[in-house]
């Protein structure tokens, strides 16, 4: 059985705990650290630095704060942990996705939370996860010297829907990379030196039965197909990415050349 997040993708130790003992893994609580040990005699370390985080798990209940240093953990940093060990990490499913590290596989319920085509939900999705070799293997290997990351569930950025389609089976995962303008960012208004800020817009999607995809891109804006990183390097310029659901390093995508894409 999956295991569930708390609000803001935080879950509790003891829940980790119980489905992963099973499987050979112990816990170790130190002063500063939970040290999670794997079958083949791997670690991995938490830093149970203080953190707290409230949330409301309903409209009409109090808010409940949780303390990541005695009883939480939150999952983004449980999968950075996990990456810096030297077993594989992966990703496959979304709606109780299993991560697998080497031999050990757990899954986490995210059935709980608002659906992923609500962009204003703040709370994890399987989008949150697949990202990650788009934030690691693409955004930090575009040069600029001043620049912002941008999701699609951001308030302050104009976005639209846009389809796309490739030939891939139903429910592969995709991201689209964009240079959107920076004046389009509604917190950048004020900014005094707009011409030198870059925007990375991405999001994340999966195919339907047909092979299309449904991706929130920059609004009114056209775009133009890269087959290469080093091709990103004014407006507009996009790259489309197949995510494999290797969470261990940049080999979790693989570029879709431009002459495979269909834009509707």
């Amino acid at each position: 059985m999956p295991y569930g997040c708390a609000g803001g993708g935080w879950t509790s130790i003891e829940s980790l705990r119980e489905i992963l003992k099973p499987q050979g893994v112990t816990f170790e609580r130190t002063e500063t650290n939970w040290v999670i040990t794997f079958p083949n005699g791997t670690p991995a370390v938490l830093s149970t630095t203080f953190q707290e985080m409230s949330f409301y798990p309903d409209e009409t209940s109090q808010p409940v704060t949780l303390n990541a240093s005695s009883d939480y953990t939150n999952i983004r940093d449980l999968i950075e942990s996990l990456r810096f060990t030297n077993l594989p990490v992966s990703i496959e499913g979304w709606e109780n996705p299993k991560i697998t590290v080497g031999s050990t596989s757990f899954q986490i319920d995210l059935t709980t939370f608002t659906p992923e085509t609500n962009y204003d939900d703040p709370f994890y999705t399987s989008r949150d996860f697949y990202s990650e070799p788009i934030s690691w293997g693409i955004l930090n290997n575009m040069p600029m010297s001043k620049t912002y990351f941008m999701g699609a569930d951001s308030q302050s950025t104009a976005t639209e829907a846009k389809r796309i389609g490739v030939t891939d089976n139903e429910n592969a995962v995709y991201g689209l990379v964009v240079i959107m303008d920076s004046s389009k960012v509604t917190y950048m208004m004020e900014e005094e030196d707009i011409e030198n800020i870059e925007t990375r817009f991405f999001d994340i999607a999966r195919t339907d039965a047909n092979g299309k995809l449904k991706f929130r891109s920059p609004l009114n804006q056209e775009l133009s197909f890269e087959s290469r990183i080093g091709e990103m390097n004014q407006v507009g310029d996009a790259l489309l990415v197949r995510l494999s659901g290797d969470l261990t390093n940049s080999s979790g995508y693989a570029i879709i050349p431009p002459e495979q894409i269909t834009l509707e």
